[in-house]
């Protein structure tokens, strides 16, 4: 342990001179950290090296779903190499795992044909689809276009998606059985529709075709004629004379009675409030509005407080922080690449967020205690200095 807490502790070399003051939070995080952790602590290389002679089976056993599995493992591919899970080493940020639009393209020719776990990257332009295995958790193999569904993959993915750079099954719009072509089909067999789902028919190109558009179009023409109806009425009643000027006048001086409005001098009119005023130091409406808008913005300052804070952190640290849990995976390759890739990185920065939620408690703890003053002092000054209802006593003589 505290070999673990020497090697925790080397990283304050790393963060910038105008992060120092992050500097005493990151050790409170850390000291939290160890005393949590104990001997189960994942920082040191003694659990990384447990897959290395294990089965297959055993690896397959191994979730990257699981909350209790190893945050930097590698595990063994189909030919004996030893394949890391991808990784980002260091405070910067790396390349994430993410949409095939924008991941990048591998340019090894020679993980063709070759089983690996997890890989973030495409497969290179040889063997550009990545086929999901069939007997193998989260292992893919770059093959081509013919090859889809053959070569131990999953047999019903055989259509190859350049968009996606990846074998996939059957999926047709609209469709409740889709039947996917043979291995190198193409055209009208490379996939099919065969039961489309209620409300849509099946064509002879095995597409689904919907046949109740005329429902759609009669309801925006209903939805017309109302909103014409509608804004004839509006146009009418403000076209129309007014007939009881008295009683609108009386209206609108009622309205100016009940409006909270500011004192003026004697012999001049009392006028609103301005739009800017102060509500958590002018006394506009009594004690109570005072306290409800102090709330207000202790609420506010509570919670930009917090969150500059993570950002500073993400922004001295890692940004990773900011993406956690926020990458799009399409494909069956990329899913388990980003899984792999958050779990790695979650328990990498895990004393960050334990650094944070101790500075949330401490800043919330002292921030209760400081508005709770502030404000029985406020209701406390505010009532010997000003004359309320609760100065007035009511006496009743002459009871029996």
């Amino acid at each position: 342990r505290v070999g673990q807490t020497l090697r925790l502790l080397n990283v304050f070399r790393d963060i910038p001179p105008y992060c120092m003051p992050l500097h005493l939070l990151t050790l409170l995080g850390f000291a939290l950290l160890w005393l949590s952790a104990g001997n189960q602590g994942r920082c040191g290389s003694g659990k990384r090296s447990a897959y290395n002679g294990t089965s297959l089976l055993q690896i397959r056993s191994v979730s990257v779903l699981q909350p209790h599995a190893p945050a930097m493992t590698t595990h063994r591919s189909s030919e004996g190499e030893l394949v890391e899970r991808p990784r980002i080493r260091g405070w910067g940020h790396e390349t994430v795992p993410g949409d095939p639009l924008h991941a990048r393209v591998s340019n090894d020719t020679s993980i063709c044909q070759n089983s690996i776990f997890a890989r973030p990257v495409l497969c290179p332009t040889v063997c550009p689809y990545a086929a999901e295995m069939q007997d193998k958790f989260c292992h893919f193999k770059c093959v081509a276009e013919q090859q889809c569904g053959l070569l131990g993959t999953v047999p019903e993915a055989t259509i190859p998606d350049k968009r996606l750079h990846a074998c996939r099954h059957c999926k047709a719009e609209a469709c409740m059985t889709c039947v996917a072509g043979p291995p190198g089909a193409i055209g009208k067999k490379l996939e099919r529709c065969k039961t489309c789902l209620p409300g849509y028919s099946l064509t002879d190109e095995g597409e689904c075709s919907m046949h109740g558009q005329w429902v759609f179009a009669m309801m925006l023409a209903v939805a017309a004629v109302v909103l014409v109806i509608l804004m004839a009425l509006y146009f009418r009643m403000l076209a129309r004379p007014v007939v009881n000027q008295v009683g609108v006048s009386y209206g609108l001086e009622s309205r100016t009675r009940a409006m909270v409005l500011k004192r003026s001098g004697q012999g001049e009119t009392d006028v609103p409030y301005p739009l800017f005023t102060n509500l958590t130091r002018t006394n506009v409406a009594g004690v109570g509005t005072l306290l409800f808008f102090r709330f207000q913005l202790a609420l506010l300052i509570w919670v930009a407080t917090l969150f500059v804070t993570w950002l500073l952190l993400a922004f001295c640290v890692s940004t990773d922080l900011l993406i956690l849990g926020d990458r799009s995976a399409t494909t069956p390759q990329l899913l388990c690449a980003v899984v792999s890739w958050g779990r790695g990185r979650q328990m990498a920065l895990l004393w960050v967020k334990v650094a944070w939620l101790s500075f949330a408690y401490l800043f919330s703890f002292a921030g209760a205690m400081l508005y709770a003053v502030q404000h029985c002092r406020l209701v406390t000054g505010f009532d010997s200095e000003n004359t309320t209802i609760a100065d007035f006593t009511a006496v009743l003589e002459g009871l029996p």
